[in-house]
């Protein structure tokens, strides 16, 4: 018994043991996440990721009820019938649906790190911890069936096809320049298309530090909640606009790898 614990105390020792190869690095992400990053060490065994990336990404999640500004707006919705917090009944059953997404997104990240193992060309660590990600982004429903866009009437059953992920993706590009060709004063009551993004993250992965260089190379896992929040004004009687916000919570995530300098 006493053996096994002394085995399991080396074995946590080993873990833990930092050895610090660097103290600061700097370099660039790959995966479904592209951007710049750098790693440092403030304190022995703790660790600063602080990542702007672009990542493209597909999820399942639920849109939020709009909210208005407005108290007349929202009566009239509530004599109505209409939901004004919850899941979108609309769309899917109820049930979450499928969506492709891209974010612009600062991502700091806060994580222990150990030494795993001392290999002859490098030494390995893992590291653990979690983050916030604050941005922007956009993103479209794909997975189901829509009507084919035709020139002149639709005839009485209208031929359909599938919203593909790859659809999704040029769905977004299509708003993005329906919106830019518009006035200055439409652009006002329409809505930008791309909207506000923050979530919270866990991440934990591995980096093997080569000794002889001065290079880190490291790759992580990023699961996590996010939201993205758009905005757009209405304008109502009597030259008064109303403002509404919409929501999309969903499961974020990365994979990437990343190769830094360190110095």
């Amino acid at each position: 018994m006493k053996k096994n614990l002394l085995v399991a105390a080396m074995l946590l020792c080993a873990l833990t043991i930092s050895a610090r190869p660097y103290t600061h690095s700097i370099g660039v992400n790959v995966g479904n996440i592209y951007g710049v990053s750098y790693k440092g060490y403030v304190a022995e065994n703790f660790v600063l990721i602080a990542d702007l990336n672009v990542k493209l990404g597909a999820s399942k999640g639920y849109s939020w009820i709009t909210t208005h500004s407005d108290k007349d707006h929202r009566d009239m919705l509530k004599d109505a019938g209409a939901k004004l917090s919850g899941t979108d009944k609309d769309l899917m059953g109820g049930k979450s649906y499928p969506f492709a997404y891209w974010t612009f997104e600062a991502n700091p990240n806060f994580a222990y790190q150990g030494l795993l193992a001392n290999t002859g060309f490098a030494s390995i660590h893992w590291f653990a911890g979690a983050g916030i990600s604050l941005g922007c982004g956009q993103y479209s429903h794909y997975g189901y069936d829509r009507p084919k866009a035709t020139k002149g009437l639709y005839t009485s059953m209208p031929e359909m096809e599938t919203v593909t992920l790859g659809k999704a993706y040029k769905d977004m590009a299509d708003e993005r320049d329906n919106y830019n060709k518009l006035s200055s004063e439409e652009k006002k009551h329409y809505g930008n298309p791309i909207g506000m993004k923050l979530g919270l993250n866990a991440i934990g992965g591995v980096e093997f530090c080569f000794k002889g260089a001065p290079l880190a190379l490291s790759v992580d896992f990023r699961p996590g909640w996010g939201e993205f929040i758009t905005f757009q004004k209405y304008e109502m009687d009597h030259n008064k606009d109303c403002n509404e916000a919409t929501g999309a919570a969903f499961f974020d995530w990365a994979l990437g790898a990343s190769l830094r300098y360190c110095f």
